[in-house]
């Protein structure tokens, strides 16, 4: 009945559900088209609609702008570096951070450590172009404690190789090696190449014959 759909559109109203609402009120007008209370319920549903639609598309717009805002700044920092981005290298499961650029312009990158005597990895979302690798590993690998996987206890801060693997060239799917001082600030390094999205570090244990056979597998930068 009409009494009915207009207390059930006066709720709707109340509680936003504005699709609700209309419905109501449209099965009420059915019965009664001229029924001022439920017109009135209408016409103010309408407007409240088109208020949220317009917050909506305002919101929306402020997302698309800070979003491109975001990739120009990137695109930027890359072209300012000579860099380029090429594909992913390897899989990184969960981690679904990319590189930006924060209000300072210093550009982050993800990053994943690989361990290839082992097989096993490490992802870090976000490492600041200004650090160096030395801090990130002896808090990784400190000397006093060591990675399960690790059951020599080679792996030390200070007595690791470090490699950067980047394309070989500005197309093609070729890599190189580039071995990193681990002191020297990532800022230093990465420049003037392709590079996956994902910066991909090799580390491996100094005088081990893992180093020695990761060395005669692959080419160096």
């Amino acid at each position: 009945n009409v009494k009915a759909a207009y207390r059930a559109a006066r709720a709707s109203f109340n509680l936003g559900l504005w699709a609700q609402c209309g419905e109501f009120c449209d099965q009420a007008l059915k019965h009664d088209p001229e029924n001022a209370d439920v017109l009135k319920v209408k016409t103010q549903m309408e407007a409240r609609l088109e208020q949220v639609k317009a917050k909506k598309a305002e919101q929306a717009a402020k997302e698309a702008a800070r979003t491109t805002g975001a990739t120009g700044r990137l695109q930027a920092a890359l072209e300012d570096r000579g860099l380029t981005l090429g594909p992913d290298l390897y899989s990184t499961g969960p981690l679904a951070s990319k590189a930006f650029v924060d209000d300072e312009g210093t550009l982050h990158w993800p990053m994943v450590f690989l361990y290839d005597e082992t097989m096993q990895m490490d992802a870090i979302e976000d490492f600041d172009e200004d650090a160096n690798l030395s801090s990130q590993l002896s808090v990784m690998f400190p000397g006093d404690r060591f990675m399960p996987w690790d059951q020599q206890e080679k792996y030390v801060h200070d007595k690791l190789a470090t490699f950067l693997e980047i394309y070989k060239g500005p197309a093609g799917s070729d890599t190189v090696m580039k071995k990193l001082s681990p002191k020297i600030p990532l800022s230093s390094v990465l420049k003037k190449a392709r590079v996956p999205p994902v910066i991909p570090i090799h580390v491996l244990p100094e005088g081990s014959e893992a180093l020695a056979r990761f060395l005669e597998d692959h080419e160096r930068a």
